[in-house]
């Protein structure tokens, strides 16, 4: 069975666009497949704040042959009174790419319909992959777009760079002149040199390049870290969960970081400190 990665890079997301769109092109790219009669058998997602990238495993090496029953006009509307083709008739044939056909009665019981056989011969995995990962990517439905340089690429941010690989090679395609590559990025400033990567190495290969691609991961250690510290300076371990969910989408390699309030501001309310601190500053309040 054959392997698809497939990862897109960009500058910064805002934290609130990342999953929706990660789940979209997921369950999209999940629905394309199943309708090309490439059914996965395991598909794992991948999102940080400057990627999104999808695994998709136990493709079918090549799409299997389609031969199904079509259906069309009644037989009083696609033969003329001399028994010739009427246009409805022609367009049916059109339609299917057919050039035989028959008449049987329709399930509906509406009396004898146009009828063929349609045989479609199947296409290599690259050439069902491709179309899908295009259209998938071109409908993700942001809350507010952009364009930049000379692109007509509607987009939330602008697109750096697109990784596809099938079986662990690299699919030669360019999408509104992005070319694909074989590799993906590691952390912006820690590692920011081309990292290649499989299916199979994507998770270790970024995680040694200072990206921890896993979103639940990334949020476990988050999560830890904040409690860990808490729990040493004698604070609450309770954790604001909708912060957490954002900076967890603001980053790719999370390390916690103590800081303090100046004497002079510790007489404010507690509340006023948490809520400055989370709306502005996006800091877990001890």
């Amino acid at each position: 069975m054959t392997q698809v990665l497939f990862e897109i890079g960009f500058e910064e997301f805002p934290p609130s666009f990342i999953v929706p769109a990660a789940e979209f092109l997921r369950d999209r790219l999940r629905e394309q497949c199943i309708a090309a009669r490439i059914p996965p058998q395991e598909i794992a997602l991948f999102s940080t704040c400057r990627r999104i990238a999808i695994a998709i495993g136990g493709l079918p090496e090549r799409q299997p042959d389609l031969r199904e029953k079509v259906q069309g006009a009644p037989k009083k509307v696609a033969l003329a009174a001399d028994g010739s083709l009427t246009k409805a008739g022609e367009a049916f044939l059109k339609k299917y790419g057919v050039t035989d056909y028959f008449f049987e009665p329709s399930p509906e019981g509406k009396g004898e319909v146009m009828t063929a056989w349609r045989n479609e011969p199947g296409k290599s995995l690259e050439e069902i992959v491709v179309p899908i990962i295009e259209e998938t990517l071109a409908a993700i439905p942001f809350p507010k777009t952009m364009r930049w340089g000379d692109k007509d690429l509607l987009f939330a941010r602008p697109l750096r760079w697109i990784l596809l690989l099938i079986n662990g090679k690299p699919v030669a395609h360019s999408f509104h002149r992005i070319p694909s590559a074989q590799t993906s990025f590691g952390h912006r400033f820690l590692a920011p040199a081309a990292v290649p990567v499989t299916s199979e190495t994507y998770r270790c290969a970024l995680e040694k390049a200072f990206v921890r691609a896993d979103r639940q991961e990334r949020r476990t250690v988050i999560a830890a870290e904040v409690r860990r510290i808490a729990r040493e300076l004698g604070g609450s371990d309770i954790l604001d969960e909708e912060l957490l969910d954002e900076v967890t989408d603001m980053t790719e390699w999370p390390v916690a970081i103590v800081g303090s309030i100046p004497q002079e501001h510790r007489n404010l309310p507690p509340e006023l400190i948490a809520l400055v601190l989370k709306e502005n500053q996006r800091y877990f309040t001890i």
